[in-house]
C-alpha cells in the first residue's frame, strides 16, 4: 500500500517516511496544544484555528490557499516570526512536492524575514523561547532547501544551527516533550545519513550536527522520552520509533 503523505513526497520508502516525520515534528512542535499551556505565545490568541486551517491546506497540496492564510497572519502580526515561518515552510513543501525550483526566491525571501524577526526578538529578550523555536525550525527548512540545491556546506551549517536552537529549548524548557521528538529525529536520521554517505560528507554531518559521534542511541532515547512524557506528537513519535527499531534490528 502506498502512503500518500501530501508533504515531501509520496511513497512508502523509509526515506519518504522520514521526510514526512521531519515535517510533522517541526509543525507540531510549533503548533499549540488544545490547552495552549505548553505553547503559549506560539500562535497569537484568536488565530489558532485559522493557522491550523492554513496548515491543513498545505497538507492537502492547496498551497496558494495556505499561503494566503499565512499572508493574512503576517499582515496582522508583522513582528511575530510565525507567519514568515509557516509561509516559508509551505513554499518549501511546494518545492519538494513539485520540484518547483523557481520558488527558491520566494522561500528565501520569507525564511530570511523569519530569521530577522526571530533575531530582533531575541535581541530584545534573549530568553524568548518562542523565537528560539521558530529560529531552529527555519534553519531546519533552510537546510532541506540547501540539500536540494546541493549546497552541502550551507546545509550542514543550518543543520547545526537547528540542533543548537532545539537543544537550547530543551535546556530552558525541558517540560516541552515535543522538542525531544524533534531532536530524536535529527540525531537518529543524521547519524544514519553520516554512516550511509561516509567520506567527507559523513564527517561533516558527524562533526557539525552530531557532536562528532554516532547518536542513534540518543535519538532513540529522546524519541522514547517524548512518548513517555505524553508529547503532542506522540503518535508520530511511536511511528518513528518503530522505524528506528526496525533499522536497528530490534523488533
Amino acid at each position: 500500500m502506498r502512503i500518500k503523505t501530501g508533504f515531501l513526497c509520496d511513497g512508502n520508502s523509509p526515506r519518504c517516511f522520514a521526510s514526512f516525520l521531519v515535517f510533522v515534528a517541526i509543525m507540531l512542535a510549533l503548533t499549540p496544544s488544545v490547552s495552549g499551556a505548553d505553547y503559549n505565545g506560539v500562535i497569537e490568541k484568536g488565530w489558532e484555528d485559522r493557522v491550523r486551517q492554513g496548515i491543513f491546506y498545505v497538507a492537502n497540496s492547496e498551497f496558494e490557499r495556505g499561503l494566503a492564510v499565512f499572508d493574512e497572519y503576517i499582515k496582522a502580526f508583522p513582528q511575530n516570526p510565525g507567519g514568515y515561518f509557516f509561509y516559508a515552510a509551505a513554499v518549501q513543501e511546494k518545492i519538494q512536492k513539485f520540484n518547483k525550483t523557481d520558488e527558491f526566491h520566494r522561500f528565501f525571501k520569507y525564511a530570511k524575514k523569519c530569521k530577522k524577526v526571530c533575531r530582533k526578538n531575541l535581541e530584545k529578550n534573549p530568553n524568548d523561547i518562542i523565537a528560539k523555536l521558530y529560529l531552529g525550525g527555519i534553519h531546519g527548512y533552510i537546510g532541506l532547501i540547501e540539500v536540494k540545491r546541493r549546497n552541502m556546506m550551507r546545509a550542514f551549517i543550518n543543520g547545526v544551527d537547528a540542533r543548537k536552537a532545539l537543544e537550547e529549548v530543551v535546556k530552558k524548557r525541558p517540560e516541552i516533550p515535543d522538542t525531544y521528538f524533534g531532536l530524536g529525529l535529527l540525531y537518529y536520521f543524521a547519524s544514519r545519513s553520516a554512516q550511509k554517505e561516509g567520506g567527507m560528507q559523513g564527517w561533516f554531518v558527524r562533526k557539525f550536527i552530531l557532536h562528532g559521534e554516532d547518536m542513534r542511541k540518543e535519538g532513540i532515547e529522546a524519541t522514547l522520552k517524548s512518548i513517555e512524557e505524553n508529547a503532542l506528537a506522540k503518535d508520530y513519535a511511536r511511528a518513528s520509533l518503530m522505524w528506528m527499531r526496525f533499522y536497528e534490528g530490534d523488533y
